[in-house]
């Protein structure tokens, strides 16, 4: 089975951040910043924080398949940050939130490939997406 499409991108957005509001968000940086404004070592931090979110790879037995659900790498995450384009207005918060959504998601829930989860809305906004 493949993976839905928003899962997929949805680890890829919420590997550039996450959180809910201003301050320092569980990655430890100032949920307040963009996305785009980030430096390296917040980039790392934020990394760190949204791979442990998300899980390691696993595989899920759904009702139609097996779903693969593949973790990212330090290093792949960091890289996504390069593909955001400037006007992205996404913040550290958005990012922490949305992979805490994704994080929390059940068996069942990812199975069913539903909506993307409200607070990763930000991350897939016209103007983080690039479209």
């Amino acid at each position: 089975m493949i993976i839905s499409k928003w899962i997929a991108s949805a680890c890829v957005c919420a590997s550039l951040a996450i959180g809910c509001g201003g301050g320092s968000g569980g990655s430890g940086v100032d949920g307040t910043l963009e996305l785009v404004e980030l430096e390296a070592d917040e980039v790392s931090d934020l990394c760190g924080y949204v791979i442990d979110q998300l899980g390691p790879t696993r595989e899920i037995a759904c009702p139609d398949g097996t779903l693969t659900i593949e973790a990212q790498t330090q290093a792949e995450c960091e890289a996504d940050f390069d593909t955001l384009p400037l006007t992205c207005t996404a913040t550290v918060s958005n990012a922490e939130a949305c992979a805490e959504a994704i994080g929390g998601l059940s068996d069942d829930e990812l199975c069913s490939g539903d909506a993307l989860p409200a607070a990763c809305a930000p991350l897939f906004s016209a103007s983080c997406s690039g479209q």
